[in-house]
């Protein structure tokens, strides 16, 4: 080789090196990344994400990965989660058991312990292994406050706002390009206890932080970052009616979601992945070895190029929620957040599949009906979606009578001790027909069930808070005490004929809801609506 020729190839790799720039040095490095970006959407659940219009994380998974279903721990509460999400661990190591955990009030130790006595998260694992880098926390919650080493992070600023809170974390990002961000939205769990997870106002606001997302990710391209930085989002629990902490999939399973840096585009990961796999996964980007104690694992196969076999196919929404309409008939609408997507749907309470019925237009319902639909998108389809949906008129019996009462509780109170604050009757045994107040109040149902056929019979209460079900006096079903929405059941042999029915029900703080229902020869489970009930004999 002459001289020209060595000057040639020593000037194309200088270029080259220059324009890798730091990702060939953090490869070196052992690094995928020079900046990881995690943000924490509370209460954006896998069935959540699906249902809401999220133009710009389908665009992001699209380019990249996603787990779409990822087991949480129980309870499936925000600090037991949010400790998992950044510790690769669950409550039995971290320690954090609950949402009264408090660092002076603890049921167990963590099993080890680093900087302020706490069990150590990537903050602290990035801090000790990255002396120099730069980390910031920027949080909407403020418990988050007492559960993380925040000593460890060059920033860590608090937001009441959520829009505010997340602007700040996404300009001090461009400002100083710290390698490690994370990042709290706890705005959209609050929409969740306030409006419910199926409400529209609840998937308006991840609209919302979807758009704030896709705004991220657009200066992240504009600035050449792209490239350089993994973006990892993901949520510490779903909901289901007001509430959460229950063991209802609807809480217990979120997304995870990684695009950028190393990160293979249109990957749907299939197997089975948990909230501890994010620190470990982020870990894994900056080069960061997790402790020994840590047992969540890196989602490797986002940064491999091996193909997935698998289409994102979003659940259908359909329209409206699932209760007890007054109205004679209700319009139907469904639809899924995918401008390709088909959906089939049944009325009739058979099994959808992709021979069923193709949705067209809005249609019309009345009575009781079972709305069962599924999402095909290619040659693949999504989980089922259902919604049992029940109308009357006034020509049917109102034969529930109820009892409503005000005051705070932590069980089923005696009804008899209070003072009475309004009676009515009803068509069902819900929430839905009685005026009541947000929070602190307790309802008494009572009616008559016709049993046509003698067998065993299960009665089962789905509620937030507490319930009792009691047939001709005997106590069936104890679903008492104050908790998210949790269903309880129980058996009692009886004979055809015509027997009183009692529920009692009370709802302490944030969230309620109650459905009673019944399974029994010839009864597949189902609410326990006006056809069951009679007059008083």
């Amino acid at each position: 080789m002459n001289n020209y020729s060595r000057t040639v190839v020593l000037i194309s790799s200088i270029l080259l090196l220059i324009l890798s720039g730091c990702r060939i040095q953090d490869s070196l490095n052992g690094r995928i990344a020079s900046h990881v970006i995690i943000i924490g959407l509370d209460g954006v659940g896998s069935d959540a994400m699906q249902l809401s219009h999220t133009p710009h994380l389908n665009r992001i998974i699209s380019e990249g990965f996603i787990a779409p279903e990822c087991r949480v721990v129980m309870p499936s509460v925000s600090s037991s989660n949010f400790k998992t999400m950044l510790t690769g661990v669950g409550p039995s190591e971290h320690g954090v058991t609950s949402n009264s955990w408090q660092r002076d009030n603890r049921l167990i130790d963590p099993v080890v312990t680093g900087y302020e006595d706490l069990f150590p998260s990537i903050l602290s694992w990035t801090r000790e292994q990255l002396p120099d880098a730069n980390i910031h926390f920027f949080y909407e919650w403020g418990s988050l406050a007492r559960m993380f080493e925040l000593s460890a992070a060059d920033r860590a600023e608090h937001e009441n706002d959520g829009e505010t809170n997340f602007r700040n974390a996404m300009n001090a990002f461009f400002e100083e390009l710290p390698d490690l961000l994370f990042l709290n939205v706890d705005e959209t769990d609050a929409y969740g206890h306030r409006y419910s997870w199926e409400s529209d106002e609840f998937m308006e606001r991840v609209s919302f932080y979807d758009a704030l997302i896709g705004e991220f990710v657009t200066r992240l391209e504009e600035n050449g970052l792209k490239e350089r930085t993994l973006l990892l989002i993901t949520a510490d629990h779903g909901g289901i009616n007001h509430g959460h902490g229950g063991e209802s999939d609807e809480e217990m399973y979120v997304p995870i979601i990684l695009f950028g840096a190393g990160v293979h585009p249109g990957k749907v990961y299939d197997e089975t992945c948990y909230l501890y796999d994010v620190a470990p996964t982020a870990a894994y980007a900056l080069g960061v070895t997790p402790p020994t104690a840590v047992f969540g694992r890196p989602l490797k196969a986002a940064f491999s190029a091996e193909s997935s076999n698998r289409t994102y196919v979003p659940l259908p929404k359909i329209r409206p929620a699932a209760g007890f309409y007054t109205d004679p008939e209700v319009e139907v609408t469904l639809r899924a957040d995918h401008e390709e997507a088909v959906i089939h749907y049944t009325i009739d309470g058979s099994q959808p599949g992709t021979n069923s019925a193709v949705y067209q237009e809005p249609f019309s319902v009345s009575g009781l009906t079972l709305i069962r639909a599924l999402t095909q998108l290619g040659g693949e389809v999504s989980r089922e979606q259902s919604v049992f949906i029940r109308t009357t008129d006034e020509t049917s019996g109102r034969f529930v009578e109820w009892t409503y009462i005000e005051g705070e509780w932590r069980q089923v109170p005696d009804f008899s001790r209070y003072p009475v604050v309004k009676r009515g009757t009803s068509f069902e045994i819900s929430l839905d027909e009685i005026p009541h107040r947000e929070d602190y109040f307790a309802v008494a149902y009572t009616t008559h069930i016709e049993i046509e056929t003698g067998g065993t019979y299960t009665f089962f209460t789905n509620s937030d808070d507490g319930s009792l079900l009691f047939i001709d006096g005997e106590l069936i079903v104890d679903n008492d005490g104050t908790h998210s929405t949790r269903e309880r059941s129980g058996t009692i042999e009886l004979e055809s004929g015509i027997y009183p029915l009692e529920v009692r029900y009370f709802e302490n703080y944030m969230g309620e809801h109650l459905d009673v229902s019944i399974q029994g020869p010839g009864i597949p489970k189902q609410i326990l609506t006006n056809r069951f009930f009679r007059p008083q004999p």
